[in-house]
C-alpha cells in the first residue's frame, strides 16, 4: 500500500511539473490612448492569454532601470501614443536585453508613429518604411514558427512596414530579427474585434508561445500527462502483482 501511494504521489508531482511556467516578462507599457496595447481593454484577450501562459508577468512605464531588465526572461515593449519616444538609456538597456539573446517583442504602428518605430527598429539594424492603408489578406511568407498554421491576417485598416529582417508577411508588418527579436508595426490585428478575421486569433496566440517560451527548458519533449499516466497505473499494477504473489 505504501508503494501504491508513493507511485501515485509521483504521478500528481509529474503531472504538475508538465504543466509549470518559467517564463518572467516585463512589459513596458504605452498611454493605452484608444485602449490599444497589453493591459487596455481592446486587447483584453492578448493580455489575459500572456497573463496565463507567463509565470509572471511585470508591467513598467518605463526602461531605465538596466539590471533589473536583466533579471526577466523576456521583453516587451508596446507602443508609447504617436509622440512617445524612447530616451538613450532605455534604448541602452535595449540593445544590452537583445544582446543575450533573449527574445524581445516590440510594438509600432503606421506613420503617426514614424520617429517611434524608426527607433525599435533601429535597435536591431532596420528602419521604418512606410505605411499601407489595408491589405487582407496579408499572405504569411516565412517558416518561422511564429507564423505556424497561419495563411494570412487581416490588415484591414492602416499598417506600417519595416525595411529590412525575415518578413514573417508579404507586407512587412511583422518582422523576426536575428531569431529573438520581433517587431510589429500595427496595433489592430490584437484587437479583440478583429482576431476571428482570417488568422489573426492564432497569429496571436503564436506570438505569445514564442515570447514567453522558456529558452533553458530540456529540449526533450516533456511526456504527455496521459503518458504519464500510463507509466504510474501500469506500475502500481506491478506492485500489486507482486504483493499477491
Amino acid at each position: 500500500m505504501k508503494s501504491i501511494k508513493i507511485i501515485l504521489s509521483f504521478m500528481i508531482i509529474t503531472l504538475g511539473a508538465s504543466n509549470a511556467l518559467a517564463t518572467t516578462i516585463l512589459v513596458s507599457q504605452g498611454s493605452g490612448n484608444a485602449g490599444y496595447g497589453y493591459g487596455f481593454d481592446r486587447w483584453s484577450t492578448f493580455t489575459s492569454e500572456l497573463d496565463a501562459k507567463a509565470s509572471s508577468v511585470n508591467v513598467v512605464s518605463d526602461l531605465s532601470d538596466g539590471a533589473s531588465l536583466l533579471t526577466y526572461d523576456a521583453l516587451m515593449v508596446d507602443q508609447r501614443w504617436t509622440n512617445g519616444m524612447l530616451t538613450s538609456s532605455e534604448l541602452s538597456n535595449i540593445a544590452a536585453f537583445i544582446a543575450t539573446g533573449k527574445r524581445v517583442f516590440m510594438v509600432g504602428e503606421n506613420d503617426s508613429w514614424t520617429a517611434w518605430n524608426n527607433q525599435i527598429l533601429g535597435l536591431v539594424g532596420g528602419s521604418y518604411g512606410s505605411q499601407l492603408d489595408s491589405v487582407t489578406p496579408n499572405l504569411a511568407i516565412s517558416a518561422s514558427e511564429i507564423v505556424d498554421g497561419v495563411t494570412s491576417i487581416s490588415n484591414n485598416y492602416t499598417i506600417g512596414r519595416a525595411i529590412g529582417g525575415e518578413s514573417l508577411f508579404e507586407e512587412n508588418v511583422g518582422t523576426l530579427w536575428s531569431g529573438n527579436v520581433l517587431t510589429f508595426l500595427d496595433v489592430n490585428v490584437f484587437q479583440d474585434s478583429n482576431l476571428d478575421e482570417l488568422d489573426n486569433g492564432l497569429f496571436m496566440s503564436n506570438v505569445i508561445t514564442w515570447l514567453t517560451a522558456d529558452l533553458d527548458a530540456d529540449p526533450t519533449p516533456a511526456s504527455s500527462p496521459g503518458t504519464v499516466a500510463l507509466f504510474a497505473f501500469g506500475a502500481m499494477l506491478i506492485v500489486m502483482r507482486r504483493k499477491s504473489i
